[in-house]
């Protein structure tokens, strides 16, 4: 299911107008901006994509756009011209092709190897880190640990304060 969203102002006007589905008016991901909170955010279901993205372009159209000097939302393009949700977009054979090509001829540097490299290697060790004994999760090394510590030492009371 898709929809589209109006997040709004203090005094209730709209100031940007999207399409999404699942929780993207809730959530920063690449808008510029956070999200309001929950009850400044109006949100009208659409059965398609492709109706969420007309009702985005009308109501773009309808408040205008600041950038434009002709409304009051912060969108800066008219709506509607991001591509359809690549889990429901059918790809022919030959484009499949085309970009699996384009993808296996990309170079990558020594420089962004070694990077991504050593962003695996710290992943690994907080993977591991978290999976320590009691003593070594006591020096804090993630905040996982100290939770799990602290539920670990609250249990440990209720035990000590029943055999009182």
């Amino acid at each position: 299911m898709f929809y589209t969203y109006l997040w709004l102002r203090d005094n209730g006007t709209p100031y940007y107008v999207g399409k999404g589905k699942g929780r993207r008016a809730f959530v920063r991901n690449d808008h510029k901006q956070n999200p309001p909170t929950k009850d400044r955010i109006v949100i009208q279901s659409f059965v398609s994509e492709s109706d969420a993205f007309d009702a985005e372009k009308f109501l773009i159209d309808y408040y205008g756009r600041l950038n434009l000097g002709t409304g009051c939302l912060r969108n800066l393009t008219d709506g509607g011209e991001n591509p359809p949700n690549h889990k429901g977009l059918k790809r022919s054979k030959s484009t499949r092709e085309k970009i699996s090509t384009y993808q296996r001829s990309k170079t990558i540097s020594d420089k962004a190897l070694r990077n991504m490299t050593e962003a695996r290697r710290l992943r690994a060790t907080k993977q591991a880190l978290c999976h320590l004994s009691r003593e070594h999760k006591a020096k804090g090394f993630c905040a996982q640990c100290y939770r799990h510590l602290r539920h670990v030492k609250a249990q440990e009371k209720k035990c000590q304060n029943k055999s009182l």
